[in-house]
């Protein structure tokens, strides 16, 4: 995002909100393949309380990044299809 600010490059700002995307749907399979491990009882309990809450944070940086995106987008004036 800095450098879409430093570049007026819109582009990069849409590219954000792909990446965003991308990030939650990987979240739900990561959770899912959590969930079969804990099925199938193939699991260490601190590794999956690691690997959830890497999960969730990866998450959240994502959306972080897509509020910093947004407030770009505002503050430019720019017109961006994927904003909500």
């Amino acid at each position: 995002t800095q450098q879409a600010l430093a570049d007026q490059d819109k582009g990069k700002i849409e590219s954000v909100f792909n990446r965003e995307k991308i990030v939650d749907d990987l979240q739900g399979k990561f959770k899912q393949s959590h969930i079969n491990r804990l099925h199938s009882k193939d699991l260490n309990l601190n590794t999956e309380f690691l690997f959830l809450e890497y999960v969730d944070n990866l998450e959240k940086v994502a959306d972080r990044l897509t509020n910093v995106a947004e407030g770009l987008i505002k503050r430019m004036n720019w017109k961006i299809s994927q904003v909500e």
